[in-house]
């Protein structure tokens, strides 16, 4: 079946393309009666019409495309990977229905000048390592939005769960001062570094897990002691192996189904995707004043 074009709204509307053009694009500059817009709107729905993405872009200077990026370091565990995987699927979706199409990269030394060739309206960065970041963002001048990650930088938006309040509410859970926590591999050494300032354990006490048998190996030396743990598919393999009514799990994926119902569940109020397009729109809306706070710490439920 043949897509329709303007041509096509335009013969049913008795306007001309270039009307059509107008409305569709919503040329502020062309006055158009709201008669005649409502007609074309209506029309073009009825048709079932898709703007074509390169020709809207000439009209807008914008190409409608935001780009995540994802490192491939950062998706090798399966914790990892079901985590920022799942966070990008609920972005896309995100920004699909505020009108944008998304392209998901994953990241290799030599792909940051292939991302940056195709004109990108907006960049969400997943798991930053601060070494790399200065070479990512400096291929980019629209705005980016860092999820995951800690940057002592006020020039960009950073989007995090409350580690702080989360390891508090846990604790609370737990109701024991002898603790352990295990927590992912972060790339981000701020993050993990801070992580680790606020569980205020000692080094012998915190697993940072890499390989699936570090996390048997060290629950098994803390079998009558109490943990949190960090991500909740994590969760979900430590309460194979270690009883669920001494764990809390601090949800970071959105995935609280997935834990025994023996284990306390930290939760929070909103998904990290939700929060991270919210400022992209407002960025890209010119709806945040550039003085404003750049972090957002997403509360726990």
């Amino acid at each position: 079946m043949k897509k329709p074009t303007l041509k096509d709204i335009a013969a049913r509307a008795s306007v001309s393309s270039a009307t059509v053009s107008y409305v569709l694009n919503n040329a502020a500059k062309q006055s158009i009666p709201a008669e005649t817009r409502e007609k074309v709107l209506k029309i073009a729905e009825e048709l079932g019409y898709v703007p074509n993405l390169a020709a809207r872009s000439l009209v807008s200077r914008k190409s409608g495309l935001a780009g995540i990026l994802i490192s491939r370091e950062s998706t090798r565990s399966v914790w990892r990977r079901h985590k920022f995987l799942e966070a990008a699927n609920e972005l896309e979706q995100l920004l699909s229905d505020s009108g944008y199409h998304t392209l998901l990269f994953s990241l290799r030394d030599d792909s940051y000048q292939i991302i940056a060739e195709r004109k990108l309206d907006a960049v969400f960065l997943f798991d930053a390592a601060e070494e790399e970041f200065y070479a990512i963002a400096n291929q980019f001048d629209v705005p980016l939005v860092l999820i995951d990650s800690m940057l002592d930088d006020p020039l960009f938006h950073k989007i995090l769960p409350s580690y702080e309040e989360a390891i508090r509410q846990a604790e609370g859970f737990l109701n024991q001062e002898d603790r352990f926590l295990v927590m992912e591999q972060f790339r981000n050494k701020a993050l993990k570094e801070e992580i680790i300032r606020l569980s205020g354990l000692k080094e012998t006490d915190i697993c940072i897990i890499e390989e699936e048998e570090q996390l048997y190996s060290f629950l098994l030396k803390k079998r009558h002691r109490k943990g949190i743990i960090i991500n909740e598919y994590l969760g979900a393999m430590a309460i194979n192996h270690f009883p669920p009514e001494q764990l809390a799990v601090i949800c970071t994926a959105g995935n609280e189904n997935l834990l025994h119902p023996e284990a306390a569940a930290v939760t929070f109020a909103e998904s990290i995707a939700s929060a991270a397009c919210k400022r992209m729109l407002e960025l890209l809306n010119s709806e945040w004043p550039a003085e404003s706070k750049k972090y957002v710490w997403i509360k726990p439920t």
